[in-house]
């Protein structure tokens, strides 16, 4: 399958739109005025930045698709040379600068059910004060203006490759690969969410990619979400 594109110069937000269309679509908008990510944070969204939304059958498993999109991400700049590794659950960085946030949202019913794939990529797009020690676009790491569209209808082809794998033998085959492009892995780690705040180490993931984090007494803990900051010597996010 393709996705059939619709482009929008302004969008409140490509998922809010996104979720009024048909499975197989794809929304794109140069800004988006009510940007958000995870926990409905707020998302910069300004011009030059590829912000865009894939809408797909609702299936069994929609958390996954966060984990295929990061992958379908991953590949598209690595083939460009980016330098960029994924941040469990649903973010690409450079070093410990974000470039890509993915937010899936989904909508359950026998009729209308679907999933929607939120993706904000850092492209050309200059970032404000406030990010600039916390994210990183794809021309400042390169040094130049880059192709947006072809950018963004390369990594929805790449992300049909990945669901048609997906769909046909399950995520498994792509967990090795998804694994090695996980930069939190064996990073020791916090992980703050409803349930508290504690330490360790990021050992693995499960099946379904949810971390597994071995805490201080030596207790594997299965994270399925929560903000998560690696402890590095720069300390940084």
């Amino acid at each position: 399958m393709r996705f059939a594109f619709c482009f929008f110069d302004r969008l409140p937000s490509t998922n809010t739109k996104a979720m009024t269309m048909d499975p197989w679509s794809a929304v794109v908008a140069e800004t988006q005025t009510r940007g958000r990510g995870r926990f409905d944070r707020s998302w910069s969204s300004g011009k030059g930045g590829a912000w865009f939304s894939l809408v797909l059958p609702l299936g069994e498993h929609p958390a996954e698709l966060t984990f295929l999109a990061s992958l379908a991400v991953y590949r598209v700049l690595r083939r460009m040379g980016m330098d960029v590794s994924i941040k469990w659950p649903n973010d690409l960085v450079h070093c410990h600068l974000k470039v890509c946030g993915i937010l899936t949202e989904n909508r359950y019913g026998q009729r209308d059910g679907k999933s929607v794939i939120g993706i904000g990529l850092n492209v050309n797009n200059k970032l404000p004060p406030s990010l600039q020690s916390k994210a990183a676009s794809l021309k400042s790491l390169v040094g130049k203006s880059l192709p947006l569209n072809a950018i963004i209808r390369d990594i929805a082809g790449e992300f049909a490759k990945v669901y048609s794998i997906y769909t046909q033998k399950g995520f498994s085959p792509l967990l090795k690969e998804w694994k090695k492009a996980c930069s939190t892995l064996g990073k020791d780690i916090t992980v703050a969410s409803i349930g508290g705040r504690f330490s360790g180490k990021a050992v693995g993931v499960d099946p379904q990619c949810r971390l597994l984090v071995k805490d201080a007494a030596g207790k594997i803990r299965i994270v399925t979400e929560g903000d998560i900051r690696i402890l590095c010597r720069e300390n940084v996010p």
